[in-house]
């Protein structure tokens, strides 16, 4: 886990699949053109008790913050404001995320390829991939 702790930021230009993604999450139209505009950033760092966190930042949405304990069930907040059961554990090299949205299951793998974070999001509404740079 400690290789993937800093801040990173997402190369849109490598995005496949953001638009089913935004239209799945609800996110609304206006925002999600702020989004799509803007550099979305996102930090992992290590906190007390072995816990962790991941600090979103994403132009024209809310900030989200959102606090875990591998391996445990937690509640995530969404841009949206909503809050959903999320799970985050640690298999090798590699980090899962297992979070359900309006009924829909949304398993996500980060790694890190060649100092890269690669992300990819599965769901029955179709995959989500992302590449984050460090910074």
């Amino acid at each position: 886990m400690d290789a993937f702790l800093g801040k990173w930021l997402l190369d849109r230009s490598r995005d496949k699949g953001e638009e089913a993604y935004l239209n799945m999450e609800g996110i609304p139209a206006d925002m999600a053109e702020k989004y799509k505009a803007g550099g979305v950033s996102l930090e992992i760092s290590k906190q007390a008790n072995n816990k962790y966190r991941y600090v979103h930042v994403c132009p024209g949405m809310p900030d989200t913050t959102n606090d875990f304990e591998l391996g445990q069930e937690t509640l995530f907040e969404m841009a949206t404001g909503e809050k959903v059961k999320a799970k985050v554990s640690v298999d090798g090299d590699k980090i899962k995320e297992s979070v359900c949205l309006h009924g829909v299951q949304m398993d996500s793998v980060k790694e890190i390829i060649n100092g890269e974070m690669k992300s990819v999001t599965n769901s029955s509404n179709g995959e989500l991939v992302q590449y984050f740079k460090r910074i």
